[in-house]
Order: C-alpha cells, then sequence, then structure tokens
C-alpha cells in the first residue's frame, strides 16, 4: 500500500491533472468511502474530464474560426451603420401627374407645395420637373425630405413620355396623380384608361427586368399594393391594384357642383368604380378652396411621408373623397337606368356603354392631328427629317444592344444585380419597407 502511493506520487510531480484523476480513481480501492461517496467521485471525474475537453475545443474553434469571426464583426459594423444611416437621412420619393389637358395640373401642383399658389407658371410644355425640400426634425437630427415633381402636358396625346421619369430607382417610392376635368365628364374614363394603360404597361415592364435578374422586389411591391384591401375585401377578384400608389383627382370642382343631381352621382359613381378596381384613391378638388386643398396635400403626404390618411366622403353633393382599399363594389352601387341586380357583374365595359350613353361625346371637338406631309413638300426640311429619323433608329438600337449586353452580365454575375448590390442605388425610402417586407 505504502509502495502504491509512493507511485501516485511520482505521477503527481509529472501531472497535476493526471495525478488528481488517479488519485479520484484509486482512492476507492481504499474501502475508506462509501458507495454513495463513489459515485460523487466519478462524477467530479466526469466533469474535470469534460471541462478540460471544452476547454481545449473553445481554443481549437478561436484558432480556426479568428478570419470568420472578424468576418461576421464587420457585417454587424456594418449593418449598424445602415441601420444608422437609413433613420438619419431624409425621405426621396417622386410624383408623376397627369391627366386632362389644361385640366389644373399645374395649379394643383402650385397650390399644394407652393406657399404663393397665385404664381401659376404658364401652360406646361410636354414634360416638365421640378421638386420640392421639406424639412422635418427627427430627435436631435434635422432632416431634409426631397419630393421630385413630373408633370406631363396635353392631356394623352404624350403618354408615351410618362415612360421616361418612371424607372427602378424610384418604382419604391413613387406615386401617380391623374388630373381629370370634372367639368368635361364625358372624357374622364377614355383619359383615365389611357394614361393608366400607360403606367401600368411601364411598371410591369420595369419588374419583369427585375425578375430577370433575381430581385426579390416584384414580389414585395406586389404583396404590398393588396395590403390596404385586406384579406377577405368581398370585391378581391375584380380588383387589379397598380402596383404604385395612384390618386385621382377631380378637378375644376366649382364647376362641377353645379350640374344636375342625377349626373353628378353617376360622374361620381364611376370615378369610385375606377378607382376601386383600380386601387386608387380618389378626391375632388378646387383650389380656391382652402379645405379641399389642405386635404389634397393630407392624402399625398399620406402616401409620400406616411402620414395619417383623411376621411372619406362619399355623398356626390359634397366634394368627394375616397382612400383605396376603403370602398367596395356594393356600396358604389349600380349605373342609372341599369336592369342588373348585382354590382359586382358589371364588367368595366358596362359601366363604360352605358356612361357614354349618359354623357354624349362632342365629336366635332375631336382633333385630328394626322398630316399628309406628301401634299405639303419641303425638299430641305423632309431630307432633314429622314435623316433625323435615322438618327433616331441608330440610337433606338444601340440603347437596345447596350442594355441586352448589361442584362447578359447580370446573369452570369452573381453580385450584380443581387440583393446587396440593389441597395447600392441609394438608402431611398421604401414602401415595401415601410410595409415591412423585404425589398429586394
Amino acid at each position: 500500500m505504502i509502495s502504491h502511493h509512493h507511485s501516485n506520487n511520482s505521477i503527481n510531480s509529472a501531472s497535476n491533472s493526471n495525478s488528481s484523476v488517479n488519485e479520484l480513481l484509486n482512492e476507492p480501492s481504499l474501502n475508506s468511502k462509501s458507495n454513495s461517496e463513489e459515485s460523487l467521485d466519478n462524477e467530479k471525474v466526469k466533469k474535470h474530464l469534460q471541462k478540460k475537453k471544452s476547454n481545449s475545443s473553445q481554443s481549437s474553434i478561436t484558432t480556426k474560426n479568428l478570419w470568420q469571426l472578424c468576418k461576421i464583426e464587420k457585417e454587424k459594423e456594418k449593418k449598424d451603420a445602415n441601420k444608422v444611416e437609413l433613420n438619419d437621412i431624409g425621405i426621396e420619393s417622386s410624383i408623376f401627374i397627369s391627366g386632362s389637358p389644361e385640366g389644373g395640373k399645374s395649379t394643383f401642383i402650385s397650390s399644394i407645395f407652393d406657399k404663393n399658389s397665385s404664381n401659376v407658371s404658364s401652360s406646361t410644355l410636354l414634360l416638365e420637373y421640378t421638386y420640392r425640400h421639406n424639412n422635418r426634425t427627427k430627435g436631435l437630427n434635422s432632416l431634409k425630405d426631397t419630393l421630385h415633381i413630373w408633370e406631363l402636358a396635353n392631356g394623352t396625346m404624350f403618354k408615351e413620355f410618362l415612360k421616361i421619369p418612371i424607372n427602378e430607382h424610384n418604382i419604391n417610392n413613387a406615386v401617380a396623380v391623374i388630373v381629370l376635368d370634372l367639368s368635361k365628364p364625358e372624357n374622364i374614363i377614355d383619359e383615365y384608361n389611357e394614361i393608366m394603360e400607360v403606367i401600368n404597361s411601364r411598371i410591369s415592364y420595369l419588374l419583369k427586368n427585375l425578375e430577370k435578374r433575381g430581385s426579390r422586389r416584384p414580389k414585395a411591391l406586389t404583396v404590398y399594393s393588396w395590403k390596404k384591401y385586406g384579406n377577405n375585401h368581398p370585391d378581391k377578384e375584380f380588383i387589379h391594384p397598380t402596383i404604385i400608389p395612384s390618386i385621382i383627382v377631380g378637378s375644376k370642382y366649382d364647376k362641377f357642383k353645379n350640374m344636375e343631381s342625377e349626373s353628378k352621382k353617376f360622374v361620381c359613381r364611376i370615378l369610385r368604380y375606377l378607382a376601386h378596381i383600380n386601387g386608387s384613391s380618389l378626391i375632388f378638388y378646387n383650389p380656391n378652396d382652402e379645405s379641399m386643398s389642405q386635404k389634397c396635400k393630407q392624402i399625398l403626404f399620406h402616401y409620400i411621408y406616411r402620414s395619417a390618411a383623411p376621411n372619406n366622403m362619399i355623398d356626390h353633393n359634397k366634394p368627394i373623397l375616397v382612400m383605396a382599399g376603403t370602398d367596395s363594389l356594393n356600396e358604389i352601387g349600380l349605373p342609372p337606368s341599369c336592369n342588373a341586380t348585382n354590382p359586382q357583374r358589371l364588367s368595366l365595359s358596362d359601366w363604360t356603354s352605358v356612361y357614354e350613353s349618359f354623357f354624349k361625346k362632342d365629336e366635332t371637338k375631336k382633333h385630328n392631328f394626322k398630316v399628309d406631309l406628301s401634299k405639303f413638300p419641303e425638299t430641305i426640311i423632309d431630307n432633314l427629317k429622314i435623316e433625323k429619323d435615322e438618327e433616331y433608329i441608330k440610337y433606338c438600337q444601340k440603347n437596345e444592344r447596350e442594355a441586352n449586353e448589361k442584362l447578359k452580365l447580370n446573369s452570369s454575375s452573381s453580385s450584380i444585380g443581387s440583393p446587396s448590390e440593389e441597395r447600392k442605388l441609394g438608402n431611398i425610402y421604401s414602401r415595401s419597407r415601410a410595409a415591412g417586407l423585404a425589398t429586394f
């Protein structure tokens, strides 16, 4: 027994950890401990070995994954910086205004965004751009919001030019405003449908390109466009909401309010119907009425800056205001002299045919802009036109080739067009981000 302890002491001097283990293992052989003490000692041994193994494992992980840990820390710092940056920058938004010729688009812009609304510029020439800044405070920071305003002139004549300001950069935070002249109700359906067709076509083109690059924005924006209707809206199968928010502004209400009651009621119903099935908000407007101007400003700021939305007003004897997603076909009702009993069974063509029979179009006021130039030869001008037409065709072909090359490059590169790359477009205010959706 003495020699046995002497051997343990020798081991002790060589390795403290092994000695303590051996002593714990050998002590039960002395028969000086009970079975419970033996079990307790075995637990101590297990804990000791586990602790030693854990320390060794942690050391190995730290050594092997040093660069990985540095990378994780760097990404965390970048995310924190992005959060601070997003919170501390101003909101950047865009508005596209189009509609009836001489319908009051410039007056609308001036009365909403300018303090001195009497200074309205002359008639808009084709497509005009301006911007406004809005200073606000958030905590201790002073932020400057930027609003880009595009105005298209001459009704639907130059509607194709709407494609210029609508692009991938601003599709997340754009608002379309369609100003319709209430004093000429016979034209409002055609004007609205033609403009919305161009807007939807352009947006569809942009979303398809984003999808080809693997972007999640199209899905997120589509989900957001339906959010205002909720999951259980009774008219869901009849609605096709625009991806970007749109507002129908019925201008010249001062003239419209003096119309015969049935005419006003029908105009209100058809506009509510158009707004409802396209996911648009609807508001009537008179620049000389301060209350109406304030409500127009409120509805615009709701979409631009996420402020509170105004309350609805559906009485046709008062200025109409209906927020998108709050109306229904049953509440809108049926057009006059209609034999149908269920509003949901009426299509847009049904509404249009009844409306056009109610409000006759004056065919004599239609302008024919097609001119046979061969009847008016001008050699120098004609040759110059041919030259410019050829230059334009070459320019379009060049742009198309460059776009195709970029698309091929994007599809072959994993980094270009990726979510991280798309975020480099700028820290712009995102409607889908505000809705808590994945923007990219």
